[in-house]
């Protein structure tokens, strides 16, 4: 509910097959379609960031169409109201292969004050799970599935028009993917 509304989906999979992790669409109250602000994809990884600018307000679900069968994936939305409705992403940012035990930062320059940065990340093995965000950042979510650790989360920067901002997550093993958007 609330007006100037934004729904953003956080998407990870994980599959030997990288047009499987193809996603065909993801789509809220079965027929309004979210567009893609990001991804990151490696060789059997991905991490993507969707928005719905305006949805309607309703209870349903956020649902997520693959090209195939994926071996592990997960997905976390969050709405937010009150939020400029053109030009989104002001900015996007991308990383990959992060050293085990070690934060995972992703440096993004917002365009513009007072900005959501909205992250998402895929950790491909199973062991080390997600053990701090840095703040001020608020998960969205985070699962335990087969094979991988997901997650995302977001902040939202008072000011910050053209200063660079990288905020991060520490996992027990490495990050294969991780990416953001304005």
């Amino acid at each position: 509910a609330g007006s100037n509304k934004i729904l953003v989906a956080c998407v990870v999979a994980e599959d030997a097959s990288d047009v499987d992790m193809t996603i065909l669409s993801i789509a809220w109250n079965t027929t309004e379609l979210f567009t893609q602000a990001v991804q990151q994809l490696d060789t059997g990884d991905k991490a993507t960031i969707w928005y719905l600018i305006n949805p309607t307000a309703a209870a349903s679900n956020v649902v997520c169409t693959f090209t195939g069968t994926v071996s592990s994936a997960g997905m976390g939305a969050a709405s937010f109201q009150g939020v400029a409705q053109t030009g989104q992403p002001d900015n996007i940012a991308t990383e990959h292969d992060i050293t085990a035990g070690t934060t995972s930062l992703v440096a993004i320059t917002p365009v513009v004050n007072n900005c959501l940065v909205v992250r998402c990340f895929n950790k491909r093995t199973a062991a080390g799970s997600i053990t701090a965000y840095d703040s001020p950042t608020i998960e969205i979510y985070t699962a335990d599935i087969a094979n991988c650790d997901i997650g995302s989360s977001y902040d939202i920067l008072v000011g910050g028009a053209g200063s660079s901002s990288s905020k991060g997550i520490t996992q027990g093993s490495s990050v294969n993917e991780n990416c953001a958007a304005t």
